[in-house]
């Protein structure tokens, strides 16, 4: 594999030392880059960790000239370096590149350095903060501490630097419009020295030579070619250094793209085009960090799977790992080491604020080389709820704005300021380039139907000018077998699971088919978002390496995609298709009735393109049309297609152009058969809404129910109708239970009326939501999908949980759930939900245990010789609209 990078002053110094482990008396010989107590990124169990503390690393120097500099590209976290003993240059900071010179260098020199890890280097001062201590999770952390937060060691490359008297950094290159505009950076005055240029694609050759005291250049090729996400022409640009007399002092090599990537008009522009970003987030490079075949084989996986753009999750990589990408072309979101999630850093400290910039920037200047890095990330989750309620959101925006005016002095590429932006919609202040927001909606908390509320966050010129991505979501990562992460430690994953998943059949089958529903869900609806009047600009779902089969190995066995790659290549494809209806329950002969979205993002297919349409079901064609659709836009179809008979159903959507498919998916859904109830009681409906009037005989006051024979009489209380009546008549109604009547009382508002039912004991309660998301802001806890307790009850006969998953309309079975004065013993819990998360529960931090338990959705307790029976799933309200719910309603009359 052909080197892209090449510096001839530059020579790898990584061989040949001696390394003590903290409290050892032995050494042992390591090649570098080294590390001891390192733990990459992971969602396994976390293994035995070595010893903490300061490791001690040593080499003799043979041929080293004075004036000769050592560049180191990373050390964690602390660093001591010596000459013959004499300590030379310290550094803080474990992605900081920093440079020793070596002076007075001598042949059999001793060069020692002192390293300790990033949990044995001291804190910051107490005191050192007056702002951020006000968060529960603050720590003086001295430095960023990235996602590997055990490491120590020399963990990055070093190399020795042949400088001379004058020598040449790597140009920084810009790509604009048809040309390249680079700037010159000089070690030594270079004054009466000069520069050749050459870019060359292998087809062709421009050469310029200029004065090296001219300090930048331009360059274009004669008949340049724009490289696309995925489709890299890779110019090679080589710059040589003479001396006056003529002599080559330096040459260096490196890789361009010609691709102009920039925010316009709240939205990104590519190559002058507008663009829509689709990737995948992230890469394994915390735990395979120097593999050139493993990264090789895992960038190519994810170029093969059409993975336009991916993000460094907190963890600037080995070059190895961009470089890789440089070739293939895969762009690049390349994040700071700051990762917020594990704690709110001391951000207020003048001490860390000068440590982390002088890192950041030393980040941005060893990075910016790579053509594929379109991104900068200023870190992740900077902060989260706990802060954002605190008030602290403005003093970081404020950290945050200088920073990046610094940032903006060395790269031009765009910047998102905090990914994730919480708080981003409460101050008056934009920073950055674009908005990355997070959103776990359908998992950690919330609802898939509550992305509703997403479209009103990213209005064009409304909320932020700034185009909107989203780096994370789905989450419900799951392990080698395929099931989603259940550890004895992780009290978080088994709460979250219990509520998404209900009853485990078969673990592995029911994590990855919930993951991938998730991910077709969330992509369909940002697509939708892709429309004049969003800002909405890329979706990037979070999956790092767990969407792969053994993701640490390579060869014909390691990197095996799992099947959400399959929904991955259907729903963020560059042209989309999707049926939006959500109505997926049919009655028998129904129709399905929705919209059928087509979006062109396809840069090379014409820009009006004729794309013929078709949905199949089976062998049999069901709608099909023609249509012609321009780039960047999008056409909607409203479209009716049946009927069918009973059962289960999957829609096959294509569509065609030019002769081929350029983009498939499916649509599932289920047809039922709705018997008519046959009630072994008579029905009494007590229903001011007069929604369920035809299922019985109808009063107009609860308290009229003691006129009918309890024993041979089921009176049905229904949807919200709670209220005065129902409270006078409540010892009436009681009474008639005692006697051996049977009372159903559906969904109800929470309230004053809604407690102690007619003195059963039993009420309605509203519960409330823990808020991840800026747009998720709703108070209601909604359930779609709920758990079966008594299989064996009459309510549930014809039925399994899979048809308690989103119900007609807006997804949701129950907004409310049951409260219980004491659970008595022969009390029926029929269905109830998780509860998943409590308020404080959000973050991976350690936490006090609590059992969030269940609410409750069905239950019947015995009255007397009668019983009540009180659901809030809600069958009275969607009666007629919902088969599940209407067959539920009939099972139980």
């Amino acid at each position: 594999m052909d080197e892209l990078f090449f510096d001839s002053v530059k020579e790898c110094f990584d061989d040949g030392w001696s390394f003590t482990a903290p409290g050892a008396n032995a050494s042992q010989a390591v090649t570098l880059p080294h590390s001891w107590n390192e733990q990459g990124w992971s969602y396994e169990e976390p293994p035995r960790d070595a010893p903490a503390g300061t490791g001690i690393y040593r080499k003799t120097l043979h041929g080293i000239a004075s004036g000769d500099v050592l560049k180191f590209e990373g050390v964690a976290l602390f660093s001591r370096v010596f000459l013959d003993g004499k300590e030379v240059m310290t550094n803080l900071g474990a992605y900081r590149a920093f440079e020793v010179p070596l002076e007075g260098v001598h042949e059999g020199s001793e060069l020692k350095v002192e390293v300790t890890d990033k949990p044995s280097t001291p804190l910051l001062p107490e005191g050192c903060d007056e702002v951020f201590p006000l968060s529960p999770r603050y720590s003086r952390w001295p430095a960023a501490m990235g996602s590997t937060l055990k490491v120590g060691g020399i963990w990055r490359h070093v190399f020795l630097l042949h400088r001379g008297q004058v020598s040449l950094e790597m140009p920084a290159v810009t790509a604009i419009q048809n040309r390249f505009e680079g700037v010159l950076e000089f070690h030594g005055n270079p004054e009466n020295y000069k520069v050749t240029l050459a870019l060359s694609d292998g087809a062709e050759t421009v050469e310029k030579t200029i004065d090296a005291t001219e300090g930048k250049f331009a360059i274009a090729p004669k008949n340049p070619v724009f490289s696309w996400p995925l489709r890299p022409h890779v110019y090679t640009l080589t710059t040589k250094l003479f001396a006056a007399d003529g002599s080559l002092v330096q040459e260096l090599r490196q890789p361009l793209w010609l691709m102009t990537f920039e925010t316009n008009d709240s939205e990104f522009r590519m190559n002058g085009k507008p663009y829509f970003l689709r990737g995948q987030n992230g890469f394994a490079h915390c735990n395979i960090p120097y593999d050139k075949e493993y990264i090789h084989q895992y960038v190519s996986a994810y170029r093969s799977l059409g993975v336009e753009i991916s993000r460094f999750h907190t963890e600037p990589p080995p070059h190895e790992w961009l470089d890789e990408c440089d070739r293939q072309g895969v762009m690049v979101i390349l994040e700071m080491p700051l990762h917020g999630s594990f704690a709110c850093y001391s951000y207020g400290s003048e001490q860390f604020q000068k440590t982390e910039l002088t890192e950041i920037l030393s980040i941005v200047k060893e990075y910016r080389r790579h053509p594929s890095i379109q991104i900068w990330s200023m870190g992740n989750e900077l902060i989260v709820a706990a802060e954002r309620d605190r008030g602290l959101g403005k003093p970081l925006f404020d950290i945050l704005e200088r920073w990046i005016a610094e940032v903006r002095k060395l790269s031009a590429q765009p910047v998102i300021s905090n990914s994730n932006g919480d708080a981003a919609n409460l101050i008056h202040k934009t920073i950055g380039d674009i908005d990355d927001i997070h959103q776990y909606g359908g998992w950690y908390t919330e609802t898939l139907y509550d992305l509703r509320h997403f479209a009103d966050t990213t209005l064009k010129n409304d909320m932020l000018f700034q185009p909107a991505i989203s780096t994370e979501s789905i989450a419900s990562y799951t392990n080698n077998k395929g099931e989603c992460y259940i550890k004895g430690h992780d009290i978080r994953q088994m709460k979250i699971v219990t509520m998404r998943l209900g009853k485990i059949t078969d673990l592995a089958k029911q994590s990855q088919e919930y993951q991938a529903f998730m991910l077709k869900e969330y992509a369909e609806v940002l697509w939708r978002r892709r429309r004049p009047d969003s800002n909405f600009s890329g979706y990037l779902p979070f999956g790092q390496y767990t969407w792969f089969f053994n993701p640490f190995q390579k060869g014909p066995d390691g990197l095996k995609p799992k099947m959400i790659w399959d929904t991955f290549r259907e729903v963020l494809g560059p042209v989309h298709i999707q049926l939006e209806c959500f109505d997926r329950h049919l009655y028998q002969g129904g129709m399905v009735r929705g919209t059928l979205h087509l979006f062109h993002e396809n840069v090379h297919l014409p820009e009006q393109c004729k794309f013929e349409l078709q949905v199949k079901c089976g062998n049999t064609v069901l709608y099909s049309t023609q249509t012609t659709v321009g780039y960047h836009d999008s056409v909607h179809l409203p479209v009716e297609m049946g009927p069918f008979a009973a059962g289960q159903f999957q829609l096959e959507l294509e569509a065609f152009a030019e002769g081929k498919v350029v983009a498939r998916n499916h649509f599932s859904l289920r047809c039922y058969v709705v018997p008519k109830p046959a009630p072994e009681r008579s029905v009494v409906v007590f229903d001011p809404a007069k929604r369920l009037t035809a299922l019985g005989t109808v009063v107009e006051d609860p308290a009229q129910i003691a006129d009918f024979e309890p024993t041979k009489t089921t009176f049905l209380v229904g949807a919200h109708s709670l209220g005065r009546l129902t409270k006078a008549a409540g010892e009436v109604v009681h009474a008639w239970m005692e006697r051996g009547g049977r009372v159903i009382v559906l969904e109800q508002n929470p309230g004053a009326f809604a407690s102690d039912i007619f003195g059963s004991g039993l009420g309605f309660v509203r519960a409330c939501q823990p808020q991840w998301s800026r747009w998720a802001m709703n108070l209601v806890k909604h359930t779609d999908r709920a758990d079966i307790c008594l299989p064996e009850d009459p309510l549930f006969q014809n039925l399994t949980e899979e048809d308690l998953r989103w119900w007609n309309g807006d997804t949701f079975l129950a907004h409310d759930y049951l409260a219980l004065d004491t659970l008595k013993e022969d009390d029926q819990i029929l269905s109830r939900i998780g509860n998943g998360l409590n308020d404080d529960e959000l973050m991976p931090v350690e936490y006090e245990y609590r059992d969030s338990g269940y609410s409750q959705i069905a239950i019947r307790r015995k009255i007397g010789r009668g019983s009540i029976l009180c659901t809030s799933f809600l069958l009275g309200t969607k009666y007629g609209l919902e088969p599940v719910a209407e067959i539920l309603l009939n099972n139980l009359l």
